[in-house]
């Protein structure tokens, strides 16, 4: 019976993801088509100096931004109503954004455009469904946490073209140095602590988990964002990619979003890794606006230190009995609203099974809280 269940997920997951490439070109082909009409050498249409402005303004209010820019991003399955704690159930961060002229001296130049810095400090939980057991559940994923500190250098230019189509391009850089296990990376107390204030008990399967170890992993992304313009509104299409290579994660990950608002130009992109549809104000709002913004990504995972197991100590936890999916999708949206120094947003995120004996999708959702000062 066993067999034919891994069997079923294993062969259900490729098609999820080949799905979501499908539905990517769906969502990709009225961009690909306007960008097959590149103005002559003679004169720039309307809609290509449009993109060509909004690109070298979102680059140039990136770099003279004199504002610290923080946000506060909170991921949890209870935000997306799953009613109950399972699999990747909690993550949270603080990120901050400096000034370029703080970090412009010495700050190494990796890539091209101008160039900031961000710091992050963060927690991830994972847990199995049944948080009752006080022993390992056979066939789930074990009780793991991750603490982390980061560092990652984004860069904007205004010059990059995708099909012909002026775009600005967005890459980013980073490196998370932390630990994961159960105690030191605080997994346990923050779950203990938040079930006791809101749920009057605590999971029993902690010593379970998985071994404490220290972790490195490093991050990079590059998006191409083609801004354009629809009934009056801003759209933006966002085709990009990213890795992670570490003893936490490794994968290599391509993918697409879309949105329509207003001064769409004035934010990040979605930034890379496991927290998603987050995203810093990078620039002057003029009055308020709001975004709506749906995204697809494919994933190709090598390694999942919480599916996986440890991969550097050793001890009775460190061997994990469930399989990783090769590849994993999520599919999300999400809604902001912001001024010139507050935005807010939530997300709603559903991923494709991450192992062999996952019993379904999983969603969770996001909310964010950011500030410029």
């Amino acid at each position: 019976m066993k067999t034919t269940s891994k069997a079923a997920f294993a062969g259900a997951a490729p098609k999820r993801v080949l799905g979501s490439v499908f539905l990517s070109m769906l969502i990709c082909a009225p961009f690909v088509a306007q960008a097959q009409q590149t103005p002559d050498n003679e004169r720039m249409d309307t809609a290509e100096r449009d993109r060509q402005s909004k690109a070298i303004a979102a680059a140039a209010s990136f770099a003279a931004d004199p504002n610290i820019a923080v946000t506060l991003a909170d991921e949890n399955d209870l935000y997306a109503f799953e009613g109950e704690d399972r699999w990747y159930t909690r993550g949270g961060a603080i990120k901050v954004l400096l000034p370029r002229a703080q970090t412009s001296a010495w700050l190494p130049k990796v890539t091209y455009g101008a160039q900031r810095l961000e710091l992050s400090l963060g927690q991830q939980i994972f847990t199995p469904t049944d948080l009752d057991a006080p022993n390992a559940v056979a066939d789930d994923r074990p009780y793991g946490g991750y603490l982390y500190l980061g560092g990652e250098i984004i860069a904007l230019s205004p010059d990059g073209s995708l099909f012909g189509v002026s775009t600005l391009t967005e890459d980013r850089l980073g490196m998370r140095l932390g630990v994961i296990g159960g105690s030191l990376s605080l997994g346990e107390f923050t779950q203990d602590t938040s079930h006791t204030l809101f749920h009057g008990q605590t999971a029993q399967g902690w010593d379970q988990g998985l071994e404490n170890e220290p972790a490195l992993t490093l991050t990079g992304a590059r998006s191409y964002r083609v801004f354009g313009e629809m009934a009056g509104l801003d759209t933006e299409l966002r085709p990009h990619g990213s890795f992670a290579l570490g003893n936490v994660d490794t994968h290599a990950a391509a993918g697409v979003s879309v949105s329509i608002g207003d001064q769409l130009h004035t934010a990040l992109a979605p930034s890379s890794g496991n927290l998603v549809p987050t995203q810093t104000q990078s620039g002057r709002v003029q009055g308020w606006g709001w975004s709506f913004s749906a995204g697809l990504e494919g994933r190709a995972v090598g390694y999942n230190a919480f599916i996986d197991g440890n991969l550097l100590a050793d001890g009775p936890n460190a061997a994990i009995d469930i399989e990783r999916e090769p590849l994993v999708g999520d599919a999300w949206a999400s809604l902001a609203f912001y001024t010139d120094r507050l935005r807010l947003t939530y997300a709603y995120t559903v991923r494709t099974e991450e192992f062999d004996t996952q019993t379904r999708p999983q969603a969770f959702g996001s909310i964010n809280l950011g500030f410029r000062f």
